[in-house]
């Protein structure tokens, strides 16, 4: 058939499962970060993480501080299109040069001049802290240290990603296989009626960022919790939906959020977070600072631990456990509690 104007304009539509996008979400679920899916799924996170090697458990500490570290690696799938292969992923993300890689893992927060100037001194990052948006934040130290050495960075996070090939993943994707392939029927019987704008619309509660793409991709997804993550380009869009039904018409984000501002609700605690945000400290000077017992420091930090707003480091040779505060954690809750408020979405 020739092709004319009204023909070339036809964009292509395709619903299909992603082997390598699931891998990724599930290893951002058993990192805990975003907070948004804090809890989801828990009994399996917890036999997830007590199937990986240290080195992966060591990068999931290192990257405590991280508001998302392995979520951004969607946006790698989707730039490649493999949806398949892990490995063939993997090597295209090595081919990368390393300003492409950083800015995309930066979720495209610092122009090409910040990117070069970061690159070629890497402690002029710091400068550059404040542009990072909520899925990129971290520290300032770690943010120097990743211009410092992008390469080691990016083969700790493809080794993470890929060792969450674990039998507990395979298992649970032979499990939901059912789940996956009913969705993908539902949603190509709903695009062959509605136009695919409107079905974005009604996933993601807001059009996309542009329009006109000449490729949609809509792909199932347990691991990414209550979640619909879109990625998006001049000539793609890549919806990733959820196929976990919300508990409720209020979504579970509300019963989390109240439970993390639960936590907080209590004076002693938010004294305890003011404290700790001035500098780390330990259990009795926190006891001696803020007049309460040992016991009840004990009680509030093992709390505030918990609901991911500070971090205990091992104890040292005295059998001191110093304290800090998660910062990266508070942000994120203060984010949640915007964006549940006042509507903003992922």
């Amino acid at each position: 058939m020739p092709i004319t104007p009204e023909s070339a304009r036809e964009p292509t539509v395709e619903v299909r499962f992603s082997y390598t996008a699931e891998l990724v979400l599930a290893s951002m679920l058993v990192t805990g970060r975003p907070a948004s899916v804090s809890g989801f799924d828990e009994e399996w996170r917890r036999t997830q993480e007590a199937a990986l090697p240290d080195r992966a458990r060591r990068f999931i500490e290192a990257t405590r501080n991280f508001s998302c570290p392995v979520l951004s690696f969607i946006d790698f799938v989707a730039r490649t299109r493999e949806f398949d292969d892990p490995e063939r992923l993997f090597e295209e993300v090595r081919r990368l040069p390393e300003k492409s890689f950083l800015s995309t893992l930066l979720n495209e927060d610092l122009p090409d001049a910040a990117l070069d100037e970061c690159l070629a001194e890497p402690r002029r990052a710091a400068y550059h802290l404040s542009r990072l948006s909520f899925f990129s934040r971290m520290p300032e130290a770690e943010l120097v240290t990743l211009f410092s050495d992008p390469g080691t960075f990016r083969e700790d996070l493809i080794d993470f990603i890929r060792a969450n090939r674990t039998e507990a993943f395979e298992t649970r994707l032979r499990n939901l296989a059912p789940s996956y392939a009913g969705r993908i029927a539902a949603l190509q019987s709903r695009l062959a009626s509605e136009p695919v704008l409107q079905v974005i619309s009604d996933i993601k509660k807001h059009p996309p960022h542009r329009t006109g793409h000449a490729r949609y991709i809509f792909i199932p997804s347990h691991f990414e919790g209550y979640m619909n993550i879109s990625c998006e380009d001049e000539d793609q869009y890549l919806l990733l939906f959820s196929i976990v039904p919300s508990p409720s018409p209020g979504d579970a984000a509300g019963a989390r959020l109240a439970e993390r501002l639960r936590v907080l609700s209590d004076k002693s605690r938010i004294e305890l977070l003011r404290l700790l945000s001035t500098a780390p400290s330990y259990g009795k000077e926190i006891s001696s600072r803020l007049g309460l017992t040992t016991a009840t420091v004990s009680r509030h930090l093992d709390q505030l631990k918990k609901a991911g707003f500070v971090i205990e480091e091992e104890a040292d040779a005295q059998n001191v456990k110093i304290v800090r505060l998660d910062r990266a954690g508070v942000e994120q809750l203060l984010d949640e509690t915007r964006r549940f408020l006042f509507g903003q979405n992922f």
